[in-house]
């Protein structure tokens, strides 16, 4: 039997494709604790043979808890910037009730928002900011999609991103908008965070599967992971956060 955390992110995967996933056991993962690979976010049934099929170098990228974008530029040699797809703020209210959406915007600032089935759902993100990032009634709720692109204009990973803005440092809000990565414009707020894994392993790349490989289809498997950031000095929780990468990245076919 589901818990009722794993039923909201169930519910939420169903909604918006799987864009962000999380697995391990919560509220058991520590600090510091590398969960199990888990295939597909969802059972350890196969952990054994998912680990099998990602190599040393896709572990340390999955594993590790240093900047992402600074893993993809010493692996590709480029310098690794956002491009914003989507994004959306609204205020946290509770499921059911009525609420907006403002600030949202597509690729090269189209308002590209109405077809977007995560534009639909409101009510599974806000679940999910009230109860796993610990957020409040009334707390501004980033969601959030960029493309990991290298200078040469090639995508070597996405983020899918849900934040709660009003707990993070006013200059990385405003920053939002830009093309700086959300992990780079906190340590330049030089606010101290700790990255908790939730879950690693592979993910079905999703419509994210134009973006990540030309041979890929939706239900391509590629590395991914998802972890969440939290404020040191405070405890609170400030991003929930799912990767992918591209296959290429790591020199190897998809799954």
């Amino acid at each position: 039997m589901l818990s009722s955390y794993q039923g909201r992110v169930s519910k939420y995967n169903e909604v918006i494709e799987n864009k962000i996933v999380v697995g391990g056991r919560w509220p058991g993962t520590q600090v510091g604790s590398t969960p199990p690979p888990v295939a597909g976010f969802s059972t350890t049934d196969t952990a054994t043979e998912t680990s099998s099929k990602l190599g040393p170098l896709e572990q340390l990228v999955l594993r590790g808890d240093g900047l992402t974008t600074t893993s993809l530029e010493i692996l590709t040699g480029r310098q690794i910037t956002v491009r914003i797809r989507r994004q959306q703020r609204f205020p946290l209210t509770v499921p059911g009730q009525p609420s907006y959406a403002a600030d949202t915007r597509g690729a090269n600032g189209d308002p590209r928002f109405n077809d977007l089935s995560i534009y639909t759902d409101l009510d599974t993100c806000t679940d999910i900011g009230l109860h796993d990032l610990d957020g409040e009634t009334g707390d501004d709720l980033l969601v959030r999609e960029v493309l990991l692109t290298g200078d040469n204009g090639v995508v070597y990973g996405t983020a899918s991103v849900l934040a709660i803005v009003n707990r993070l440092p006013t200059d990385v809000a405003r920053d939002l908008d830009t093309e700086e990565p959300i992990g780079r414009l906190l340590v330049r707020a030089a606010l101290p965070v700790v990255r908790e894994l939730q879950s690693w392993g592979q993910l079905p790349a999703g419509d994210f599967a134009a973006h990540l490989g030309s041979d890929l289809s939706p239900e391509s498997r590629v590395p991914a992971r998802t972890y969440r950031m939290r404020d040191m000095l405070t405890g609170h929780p400030l991003t929930l956060i799912t990767e992918r990468f591209a296959p290429r990245l790591f020199g190897h076919a998809p799954g």
